[in-house]
């Protein structure tokens, strides 16, 4: 089945560190189509300019059209140098009428795209959009994919530590990583932290969360579980990510109140995994 991301993309090429993870991590390219979104600083008309200058609104100056469409054209390369077809690698480059993090999120809406990949520019204007909002709405954007933060690029094999808890949205998060790797060969570690005596209630979260992978099609043959007891959850889940040197990490969030973006860097388990990761990425999923 096809999968589709929009990965984000800057003028710094020394920071696609989206692009780098999803030519790096995924290994059926047949499948995948990737929409490189840049999106580019505008100028305010001159009011002094003249009617027909005022009727254009804000514009990407020729400038930063040629720097956007430079970075564009290095992120396209780096997909095809690993072995991507290009015709299915398209690029976006869209004037910033708001913040560069709502632009982002309009696109994801709209493309009905399966993740939303930030690499460290795509990041730091989530983080500073959410730091600065004064509106509860404007952090609540509605955002139905999941969303990829990558750090620099991770060594080691190419799997993935899911971490459930039973919630929806783990259950969620287990399907968006099923349909995702399919047709992959990464193996999938399932990971629980349990709280006392919930010997019973791990195994069903455990089962419930294999149940949703296979009926994506991964083969149990690629399922690997593990289970914790105790202990602060982040910590334990960045300590067996390192343990098994997982370049990813994948975890649904719990406030169904709240918007995903908003949601990242208000959930404690999100907050404290974002601080110490400095290596591969983190999926989040509503």
């Amino acid at each position: 089945m096809e999968r589709h991301l929009l990965v984000t993309v800057s003028e710094e090429i020394a920071c696609l560190h989206g692009v780098r993870f999803v030519a790096d991590f995924l290994e059926n390219l047949e499948t995948l189509r990737v929409t490189l979104l840049f999106v580019a600083r505008t100028h305010t008309p001159d009011p002094w300019g003249g009617r027909e200058y005022l009727l254009r609104g804000p514009h990407i100056s020729n400038e930063v059209r040629w720097r956007g469409e430079r970075a564009l054209g290095e992120a396209k390369e780096m997909l095809i140098q690993r072995g991507m077809a290009s015709d299915r690698i398209h690029t976006l480059l869209i004037p910033k009428t708001t913040h560069v993090a709502k632009e982002m999120a309009r696109e994801a809406v709209r493309g009905n795209y399966d993740a939303l990949v930030l690499g460290r520019r795509g990041y730091a204007a989530l983080s500073e959009w959410v730091s600065s909002s004064v509106s509860s709405n404007m952090l609540d954007e509605p955002l139905a994919s999941p969303v990829w933060i990558c750090r620099k690029e991770a060594q080691g094999p190419r799997n993935v530590l899911l971490c459930v808890d039973g919630s929806p949205a783990s259950l969620r998060m287990a399907d968006h990583v099923g349909f995702m790797l399919q047709d992959e060969t990464h193996r999938i570690c399932l990971f629980h932290v349990m709280s006392g005596e919930g010997g019973r209630d791990a195994a069903r979260i455990l089962d419930e969360a294999q149940g949703v992978l296979t009926a994506n099609g991964v083969d149990p043959q690629r399922i690997d579980r593990r289970l914790e007891v105790g202990g602060k959850v982040s910590d334990l889940i960045l300590e067996e990510a390192a343990r098994g040197h997982y370049p990813v990490i994948a975890t649904g969030h719990q406030d169904e109140s709240r918007g995903l973006f908003s949601s990242i860097f208000t959930g404690p388990v999100c907050t404290c995994v974002l601080k110490k990761l400095e290596h591969g990425s983190l999926w989040v999923s509503k």
